[in-house]
């Protein structure tokens, strides 16, 4: 949530006017007067941001993205607890279960399954001590299937597209994603942050069979990147949401 109270103070919010235990008349004066500087769209997905960190607090779960993609898709989900129908995900790019996950929140509120997708082995350890090894995978995902170099850079870690045929280069497998889907029925939420590789994944995307209801994609204002992956979510049916606080991302919600 820090990117938002950022570009809230861009706005004129006085965030650090209001402690943790201050006056909510003053918070909600506050917040009416920033919201004019929305559109009506903005206003009704700020919405669920606020929707969506009152469930997180009702259910006891830690916020632990980055921008607030955990508490936007939540708060799209207002209605989650009262379904039968399981809420299920796909993370490509989870680097750990735990810090600046966008679906641990949700795994832990409404009790939503799927799978976390990366190649870095040390993911695969931090994924097997929580007692998740069964629901990730260590593999890339991108244009092509073989073996590609991985470099190592923590959470900006990513994989160089040139197959790797060198015997003697360390390398990981990748899939494309129709194969990473032949076992996945059903996806509602996706998560995509591979730095750099997310138009490949997009446009190779079997969106006739797998249109996850909300996506959030991470483009690293890549200017690029960003119209071209906004073109493709906009050919297939999704609008974008939110397009002026969510930085370094975008997302989109399927039109229904």
């Amino acid at each position: 949530m820090w990117a938002i109270n950022r570009r809230l103070r861009n706005y004129g919010f006085q965030v650090d006017r209001f402690p943790k235990t201050g006056l909510l008349t003053e918070l909600i004066s506050e917040i009416q007067r920033v919201v004019g500087h929305l559109t009506p769209e903005e206003k009704v997905e700020l919405a669920y941001l606020f929707d969506g960190v009152s469930a997180a607090l009702r259910g006891g779960g830690d916020i632990n993205s980055q921008l607030g993609q955990d508490v936007w898709v939540l708060g799209q989900l207002r209605n989650i607890a009262s379904s039968n129908s399981a809420f299920s995900y796909l993370e490509i790019g989870a680097y750990d279960p735990i810090m600046w996950s966008n679906v641990e929140l949700l795994r832990k509120v409404i009790k939503a399954r799927g799978l976390s997708v990366d190649p870095n082995p040390e993911a695969t350890e931090k994924f097997a001590q929580k007692g998740l090894r069964e629901d990730f995978l260590e593999v890339a995902v991108g244009s092509f299937s073989g073996q590609v170099e991985f470099v190592e850079e923590g959470a900006l870690s990513f994989v160089k597209l040139t197959p790797n045929t060198e015997s003697d280069t360390a390398g990981v497998r990748m899939v494309t994603p129709q194969e990473l889907l032949k076992s996945i029925s059903h996806i509602d939420y996706l998560s995509l942050d591979i730095e750099g590789g997310e138009l490949d994944v997009l446009a190779l995307w079997p969106w006739e069979t797998h249109a996850p209801k909300f996506i959030t994609v991470e483009h690293n204002n890549r200017e690029s990147d960003k119209d071209l992956i906004r073109n493709i979510m906009i050919k297939n049916g999704y609008r974008e949401v939110l397009a002026s606080i969510t930085e370094f991302e975008s997302w989109f919600c399927k039109i229904i």
